[in-house]
């Protein structure tokens, strides 16, 4: 059994403390969501962490999740739609090699209510975000 830990600090260094002294079956959940919205930097903790990275939120901060405002400013949360440039994170999970799995991910406020009206307004918005992942790699 592994289980992954999810950043809620923004600090860079304590992320590397802790995947230095992690056990073996204890990796790091990464949400930049929770990180300073640095493309770059998220990329090179991602090089530095790598072997204790296992789950990759594709998640920014957006305009935050914790108060109610529009959709179109929540939505701001997914790859692609808000202003963090995924492109670099997505080198850096490339040249770690990394092969766990990636959640697209927000929270709408409330917490438990969809991200959007419809499961096909869902399901469309998840596919245009792994679409945009995937191109920014490249």
């Amino acid at each position: 059994m592994t289980v992954a830990i999810e950043n809620h600090g923004s600090d860079f260094d304590a992320i590397r403390a802790f995947a230095d002294g992690a056990p073996k079956e204890v990796t790091i959940a990464l949400a930049p969501y929770h990180l300073p919205q640095d493309a770059k930097a998220i990329g090179k903790l991602i090089e530095d962490i790598a072997p204790k990275l296992g789950l990759f939120y594709a998640w920014q901060h957006g305009k935050g999740a914790m108060t109610k405002q529009p959709r179109e400013d929540e939505i701001l949360q997914l790859p692609g739609r808000g202003d963090l440039d995924f492109g670099p994170i997505v080198a850096a999970l490339a040249k770690v090699k990394y092969t766990g799995f990636t959640e697209i991910f927000m929270h709408p406020f409330p917490r438990g209510i969809p991200i959007l009206d419809t499961a096909q307004e869902v399901t469309a918005e998840i596919n245009r975000a792994a679409k945009y992942l995937a191109k920014a790699g490249n």
